[in-house]
């Protein structure tokens, strides 16, 4: 999927499921601007449950992107960006965060320089 296919799925879902919420509807418009940031770099982006995207970036390191109600800067919330690394059992990976999203100038900065999330 392009990132504007990816984009208007996450138009319509939240359109959906979340028209009445003005926290969540804000981030709508940087959907796109993220994922072209990770389409920009070459990253394999899925969407493996409605409720997050998950991009794996050439170096090879998994990423997912999701939005989340509460988060350091925002009383709104915003998208995080968590690493996922694998883990020994029981569980199978844990969830490292790398950054936030909570403003419209964030994710622009995002798509100008996605590196800046994933670099270790």
């Amino acid at each position: 999927m392009t990132a504007e296919q990816l984009a208007a799925y996450f138009v319509r879902y939240v359109g959906r499921r979340y028209c009445n919420r003005a926290h969540i509807v804000r981030v709508v418009p940087w959907a796109y601007l993220i994922l072209r940031g990770l389409e920009r770099i070459g990253a394999k982006v899925r969407v493996p449950q409605s409720r997050y995207v998950e991009a794996t970036v050439p170096s090879g390191s998994t990423y997912r992107l999701r939005f989340r109600h509460h988060l350091p800067g925002s009383s709104r919330g915003g998208v995080e960006v968590v690493e996922v690394v694998r883990a020994a059992p029981p569980a199978r990976w844990r969830l490292r965060p790398v950054g936030t999203i909570v403003t419209a100038e964030q994710a622009e900065r995002f798509f100008m320089d996605p590196w800046r999330f994933f670099a270790a």
